[in-house]
């Protein structure tokens, strides 16, 4: 009798032994046979398709984390300084996700990001060409 196992069951018996209920990610060939695999566990893992890497990166920052747009992430970020919160990093341009960003923690480590969004002019080519297409 074979008792062999595929990676791909290895990999989402893992995930499952590990809680994670929710995957992330993008049809590919390298990731074929654990999408196959994923069949059998449609009832307890949640696959959420993108169609960019970047946009996996953003759906998976966005599903565990909370975002405030705000009128100016420096000021903001100047202001909660001076008040004593403290900052994961300064505030930073993300020219892929048309904004302005800076994240801390709740008390309770709940990733905050605040943003303000970019001028059209600041944002990535890739990111227009993008958005051309909605």
């Amino acid at each position: 009798m074979d008792r062999s196992i595929a990676g791909a069951e290895i990999l989402l018996k893992s995930l499952l032994n590990h809680d994670v209920s929710t995957i992330f990610g993008y049809p590919g060939s390298c990731v074929m046979l654990v999408l196959d695999h994923l069949y059998n566990y449609k009832d307890s893992i949640n696959h959420i398709p993108v169609r960019l890497e970047k946009g996996a990166i953003r759906a998976v920052q966005q599903y565990a984390q909370v975002s405030f747009e705000v009128s100016d992430v420096d000021e903001i970020y100047k202001t909660l300084s001076a008040n004593g919160v403290k900052f994961i990093n300064q505030p930073t341009d993300m020219p892929d996700w048309g904004m302005r960003v800076v994240h801390l923690r709740d008390p309770e480590e709940n990733l905050i990001e605040l943003f303000t969004s970019l001028a059209p002019e600041q944002c990535s080519e890739e990111l227009i060409e993008e958005n051309k297409k909605y």
